[in-house]
């Protein structure tokens, strides 16, 4: 029998409100901005699917001005 936990349900189809673009957190990365850095390392630490590929998305487009440091 297979069981899934509420919360499993629950976090599956949860949608985060009140996020920024990916565009905005770029912009804010790459302008120093602290608050939104966190942010950004938040998404990359989450388990959540939508903040998987909001960290992708800005990760990526982050990579593109780091020069020669990879």
């Amino acid at each position: 029998m297979n069981l899934l936990l509420y919360s499993d349900l629950s976090m599956k189809n949860y949608k985060p409100k009140n996020r920024f673009t990916g565009q905005t957190y770029i912009n804010g990365v790459l302008k120093r901005d602290r608050v939104l850095l966190s942010r950004e390392i938040t998404f990359i630490e989450s388990n959540l699917e939508s903040d998987k590929v909001l960290a992708k998305e800005i990760t990526q487009e982050i990579l593109l001005h780091t020069g020669k440091s990879i």
